[in-house]
């Protein structure tokens, strides 16, 4: 099965507002810090830049190949990506 881009935008863009709505009880219950949350965010948003910039210069391919990661991490060490 493949996934589009235009879905891995709008999936990443779900995560990040999620992200919006459930880290800061999670930040108050102490189950993570505001450094983890920082971080992971930055890393979500730079993840999604790159693919609304790809998205817009359409460098993207018309299908792209959807990784499981059931299947990635079933992988050998070393050969994951």
């Amino acid at each position: 099965m493949a996934t589009s881009l235009q879905d891995m935008i709008a999936e990443l863009r779900r995560e990040l507002r999620y992200r919006q709505i459930i880290y800061p009880s999670l930040i108050k219950r102490g189950a993570l810090t505001d450094a983890s949350a920082d971080r992971q965010n930055a890393r979500l948003q730079a993840a999604l830049d790159v693919l609304v910039s790809l998205d817009e210069i359409g460098a993207a391919p018309e299908g792209l190949e959807r990784v499981t990661p059931e299947a990635n991490c079933m992988a050998p060490f070393g050969q994951r990506e």
